[in-house]
């Protein structure tokens, strides 16, 4: 399967290549150069339909094993789901046994995804039920989580091949997504001397996927980093060059999310791994210490937001982290051109320091779950994701504090507008209760509709130049900037519901004033009928 994906995946990614620079060119064109606006818009919108095209042949395209184990797994949720509904029937007879098979695939060193990446969902009860059966074979054996993270492309599953000797998908152009975990066992010898039976392994998709939507891709990373450093007991964490990139924001928003997972234990620790550096540099030390500080503010601001600003004060106070101790750098893995050019030593080298690294941590480590606890810690934190979602959709604790802020902000906006409209009907109304007849209702409804009306636009005019002046002169306006558009067009629908709301408020005193009137002149009729009945009485008399 993995080289039918290489036959068909080169010529399509060469393909993706040259229509995002002829969309890259064509958007760079200026109006004044000859390209008519309309005709640049059309072919600005072929080129993304063509490139939307091409991106569903890649993930067709590529197809391997895991996309058959996958089925099998969406099979067997789908009739247990109908078999907990209903009695069960033979279907459930003949599934019941596809998890004792891939649990011995697992065992044997094949992977397991745990997370579907086209879907971002965690089958739970196929994962589960695997690892039922792993439990059944192995016993209830002592486990110690690993995981990396890291940008696309930046070396993740060639680390973990290089330490472990796994056989996680690399360079083959695949587009596989989601995470997939591998049981490593411990040597007889190492078992009672770390008292762990099993280093299980956690890969993750590449982060920040140029195919993926911008939005989509925000929040879908963002759950993935959450699942993954929550689950983990010590997560590697890779970074291509010395800089970390867009890592700060993914850790920022794990770092809030598992803050707000009350359920979730927190005892994750990281390892930075910088790719691409022979060593950890002065300007590493510089970008990550920026990295750190923007970290730890993002921390406080979190930890202050969820009330728990006394016990977490610094991101290593959520995550554990040692900065003289769990930074790596790892030079490049070929020395030399490819295809002709050997493993670099250096390379291998850095991987055993790691390696040696990582088992010093599970040694250091004083309670090691069992596969029951990991069992039970992956739905607990899968649901804690599922329920916590809103926090994924920002890029960072930064943005969400903003927009907590002009959320608040635009509250007090709303009712300030209300209640100086609530004052003024008020007014209103005691004006039309007090007028004369119906001649002049009518011309009192115009007079106090167009008064209200020029009084909403007041209001308005008046808390639109307080808006513009947060917008801008606010500190954090470069974050607010991206939602300014919405708030301004959230107003205008506020004042026009006042608007409408004045035009049913003055008819409805006029129809209560009307109904008074009429009222008055049939109680004034029923009078003068009643005195001249009496007066006709009093004649007969």
């Amino acid at each position: 399967l993995d080289k039918l994906s290489r036959k068909v995946l080169p010529d399509l990614h060469n393909k993706y290549r040259e229509l995002r620079e002829q969309l890259q060119n064509t958007e760079g064109i200026n109006d004044d150069e000859g390209e008519n606006m309309s005709q640049k818009a059309g072919k600005v919108h072929e080129l993304k339909i063509s490139l939307q095209e091409l991106n569903k042949q890649l993930i067709h395209a590529s197809f391997g094993l895991e996309h058959c184990f996958r089925e099998l797994g969406q099979m067997y949720e789908a009739v247990m789901y109908v078999a907990g509904r209903n009695k069960p029937n033979e279907l459930v007879q003949q599934i019941h046994h596809l998890p004792q098979v891939v649990a011995k695939l697992f065992i044997s060193g094949f992977p397991l995804e745990l997370m579907d990446g086209d879907a971002a969902h965690v089958p739970l009860k196929w994962v589960l039920a695997v690892l039922d059966e792993v439990k059944q074979l192995l016993g209830d054996v002592r486990i110690f989580v690993l995981s990396v993270l890291g940008i696309q492309s930046s070396g993740k599953s060639t680390l973990l091949n290089t330490v472990f000797g796994l056989q996680f998908t690399v360079s083959a152009g695949r587009c596989t997504r989601g995470a997939f975990m591998q049981l490593v066992p411990f040597e007889d010898s190492f078992k009672q001397k770390l008292k762990c039976d099993y280093l299980l392994v956690v890969d993750t998709e590449g982060l920040r996927a140029p195919e993926i939507d911008s939005e989509e891709s925000i929040k879908h990373d963002n759950e993935i980093a959450t699942f993954v450093i929550g689950l983990a007991n010590l997560t590697i964490v890779n970074i291509f060059g010395e800089t970390p990139g867009d890592m700060d924001d993914i850790l920022q928003t794990t770092v809030h999310a598992l803050l707000r997972m009350k359920c979730v234990r927190l005892n994750s620790s990281v390892k930075f791994v910088h790719q691409n550096v022979k060593a950890v540099s002065d300007k590493t030390d510089t970008g990550r210490q920026k990295f750190l500080e923007k970290l730890d503010k993002a921390t406080r601001i979190a930890a202050k937001q969820e009330k728990v600003e006394d016990k977490y004060q610094s991101f290593s106070s959520v995550i554990k982290f040692d900065e003289k101790s769990d930074i790596y750098g790892f030079p490049c893995v070929w020395k030399g051109d490819q295809p002709m050019a050997p493993v670099n030593p250096g390379y291998c080298e850095t991987a055993q320091t790691l390696k040696s690294a990582i088992i010093e941590a599970v040694e250091a480590k004083k309670e090691i779950c069992t596969l029951s606890q990991v069992q039970s810690h992956v739905e607990d934190l899968w649901k804690a994701v599922l329920a916590d979602d809103f926090v994924f959709s920002f890029k960072n604790t930064i943005e969400l504090s903003a927009y907590k802020e002009l959320d608040a902000q635009y509250c007090q906006w709303s009712w300030e507008f209300q209640k100086e409209m609530i004052e003024w009907e008020g007014i209103a109304r005691n004006k039309m209760q007090t007028s004369g007849g119906s001649a002049k209702l009518n011309e009192l409804q115009r007079s106090i509709i167009k008064e209200g009306h020029s009084k909403a636009h007041d209001v308005y005019d008046r808390l639109m130049k307080s808006i513009k002046n947060l917008f801008e002169n606010s500190e954090q306006r470069e974050t607010f900037a991206q939602w300014q558009a919405n708030t301004e067009l959230r107003f205008r629908e506020l004042l026009s519901e006042r608007e409408t709301q004045v035009e049913r408020f003055c008819m409805s005193i006029i129809s209560k004033n009307q109904a008074g009137i009429e009222g008055v002149k049939m109680q004034e009729q029923c009078r003068n009928k009643f005195l001249g009945k009496v007066k006709e009485l009093v004649h007969k008399m």
